[in-house]
Order: structure tokens, then C-alpha cells, then sequence
């Protein structure tokens, strides 16, 4: 139990560390360019790199603060990940000048590095093994109580309680599994496999407050069960 226990503290440390520095996609979205010494700055154009969509397809002016100008992407125009070009036009001491910068967005709201990426495949991988491995348990511990050739009880079957347990595991395991393939989708940019996982994500996290007490209550009322099944066997009483 303990190298699961590891496993999960490592898990749990992964999915804290961020990535190469981005922008997420559906929020307001900064703009900034340097102009030394500029009267003013103009956004010629916005649009993502990988269709040439236009954001900005005509001049806008920019907001002024010190050396940098400054324009506001709406969120309903931020609505999808990949980089964001934009050009731009200023006088820099007097003599205008034009250039442009890129920007990336994404789902995650930065950029998965490639060390990253090897530690999600490690972890996932090793996730996925030990997932196997508690539902495989869970599968083959018995439930039921020992039984004769007649289907009486004959003595209890301690091995139910840890079956619950593994089932406990194989839940909180399911959670940790989407929220890896969520962020995994979100930094290839798959928007629709994203908004699955995180859907599938909310949903297993709000299950776990009915999940949690019902088992709770479920395993006691098979304890006091077996605790009566116990002392019948005791007294010679057969139970069926």
C-alpha cells in the first residue's frame, strides 16, 4: 500500500506543474507591443497562424502605458487554442515602423515542455498499471461468505471488506486517469476531447459525495450482518 500511496503524492505533485508559459483560451486576452519613444500604436491585424483566420482585420488603436501600447482580445473572440499572430505599426522617435509578435493559447493556459510530457507518460503509465491491478483484485476477492455443499454458512468472508476498499481506490484512481487524459487533450489542443474529459471530471468529483457516504453506511450494514451471521454459526444456528 505504501508504493500506491507514493504513486498518488507523485501524481499529485505532476498535475501542480505547469508547463511553458501561454495564454488560456475563453478570457480576455492582452495584446502588448514596445514602442520607444511613439506618438501612437496601431494594431494592424490579428489571427491564428494555423488557418489565417482574422481576430483583427482592420486598424485598431492601442492603449498607451509608458514604452508598451496595449490591446484587449474579447474572451468571445479568444475562443479557440493555438497562436495568435498580430501585427502592428508605430513611430518609433518620430519614424514609423511596423512589425508584428506571435502568442500562444491554449486550453491549459500554458505549454506542455517536453520533460513534462515524458513525466505525464510515466505517471499515466504507471497510473493505468496499478488501476489494473486494484480492479483485478476487486474482481477476484470473493464476497461471499464460505459456504457447504448445502448453502449454509459456514464462515465469513473477511475478504469483502478489502474488496470495498479496492473499489474506493479503483474510483479515486478513475479520477486522477481523466484528469490526465483531460490535461493530455488539452495540451494537444483537442478541444472536444478536452471539454469529454472535464465534463467526465466534474462528474465522477460530484459523485463522490453521495459515492463516499453510501459506501460508508453500505459496509457498516454488511459488518453488523456479518457480526449476527457470526453468532449464529457460534450458537449452532444454520444460516442461509
Amino acid at each position: 500500500m505504501g508504493n500506491l500511496d507514493r504513486a498518488f503524492a507523485v501524481l499529485f505533485l505532476l498535475l501542480l506543474i505547469h508547463g511553458v508559459s501561454a495564454e488560456r483560451v475563453d478570457t480576455d486576452l492582452s495584446l502588448t507591443v514596445q514602442c520607444t519613444n511613439s506618438t501612437y500604436a496601431n494594431l494592424t491585424y490579428a489571427k491564428y497562424v494555423s488557418d489565417s483566420m482574422y481576430l483583427i482585420s482592420s486598424e485598431k488603436q492601442m492603449t498607451k502605458n509608458g514604452i508598451f501600447y496595449n490591446y484587449t482580445l474579447t474572451s468571445s473572440l479568444n475562443n479557440k487554442s493555438g497562436t495568435i499572430e498580430y501585427g502592428y505599426r508605430c513611430d518609433v522617435n518620430g519614424e514609423e515602423q511596423s512589425s508584428g509578435n506571435r502568442i500562444f493559447v491554449s486550453l491549459m493556459g500554458d505549454e506542455l515542455s517536453s520533460s513534462h510530457a515524458t513525466l505525464y507518460i510515466i505517471i499515466f503509465a504507471g497510473l493505468l498499471f496499478i488501476f489494473i491491478l486494484t480492479f483485478y483484485g476487486a474482481m477476484v476477492f470473493p464476497w461471499r461468505n464460505g459456504r457447504n455443499e448445502d448453502g449454509e454458512v459456514i464462515n465469513i468472508n473477511d475478504l469483502k471488506y478489502l474488496k470495498v476498499v479496492l473499489f474506493v481506490f479503483i474510483y479515486l484512481e478513475s479520477i486522477f486517469i481523466i484528469t490526465i487524459m483531460k490535461n493530455i487533450s488539452g495540451y494537444l489542443l483537442i478541444d472536444g476531447t478536452y471539454s469529454f474529459f472535464r465534463i467526465v471530471q466534474t462528474f465522477l468529483l460530484i459523485g463522490m459525495l453521495p459515492f463516499f457516504p453510501l459506501l460508508i453506511f453500505f459496509t457498516i450494514m454488511i459488518w453488523i450482518n456479518d457480526k449476527k451471521v457470526q453468532k449464529n454459526l457460534q450458537r449452532g444456528i444454520p444460516v442461509t
